[in-house]
């Protein structure tokens, strides 16, 4: 029973709702949703919200680095912006490049990419109780 003394208090213990206005971090249950945090992800237990913050990373840095692919992408796309000025007569080409339209339209269509693909991808992974 000795041996028991000396064993961290949060392995052994959870402390109740009721007494949340008292509580240390010696009591805290790394698995215990004590706070009602957890209910974020199920791969992850004990991490709570752990799942948002990879979907905000994975949002941010996307949003970074579509920057210059967007810039790319719309000089790839030069034909089209031809064409899609020939037919509309929207200014698309002016004498420097795409016009600044151009951009933000490859931009947006690159993060509405990433955002439904993250969107599939947590759907796909949600389990029976998220």
């Amino acid at each position: 029973m000795d041996r028991w003394r000396n064993a961290p208090m949060a392995l052994i213990t959870s402390v109740p709702s009721a007494q949340l206005d008292r509580v240390d971090t010696w009591h805290l249950n790394a698995f215990d949703d004590t706070f009602g945090l957890a209910a974020a992800s199920s791969s992850f237990p004990g991490r709570p919200n752990m799942r948002k913050r990879t979907a905000l990373l994975i949002l941010l840095i996307s949003a970074v680095v579509a920057v210059p692919v967007a810039l790319v992408g719309t000089f790839m796309l030069w034909q089209f912006w031809d064409w899609f000025e020939n037919k509309t007569r929207i200014e698309s080409l002016g004498h420097s490049g795409p016009a600044n339209w151009c951009f933000v339209a490859v931009y947006v269509l690159l993060i509405s990419a990433v955002l439904i693909g993250l969107w599939v991808g947590l759907w796909k992974r949600r389990g029976p109780t998220d």
